[in-house]
C-alpha cells in the first residue's frame, strides 16, 4: 500500500470514531482533531484546530 493511500485509509478510520482524539504539540497547539462522531455527546471539535488548549483550560489542568 502506497503511503498516501495509508494515510488517507488512516485519517478516514479516526474521523469515524465515536470520542474526539486530538492531536496536541508540546506547546499545547491543537495540530488535529478526529472523530467525535457521537454528536448527541460531543460538540464538532474541529473549530479547535490551531487554537491553544490554554484558551479553554487553565494550566494546572490542562
Amino acid at each position: 500500500m502506497h503511503q498516501e493511500n495509508l494515510a488517507e485509509l488512516l485519517y478516514s478510520l479516526l474521523n469515524t470514531i465515536p470520542d474526539p482524539f486530538f492531536v496536541i504539540a508540546e506547546d499545547g497547539t491543537y495540530l488535529e482533531v478526529f472523530g467525535g462522531t457521537e454528536r448527541s455527546l460531543y460538540d464538532d471539535g474541529k473549530p479547535m484546530k490551531g487554537q491553544n488548549i490554554y484558551e479553554f483550560m487553565p494550566k494546572e489542568f490542562a
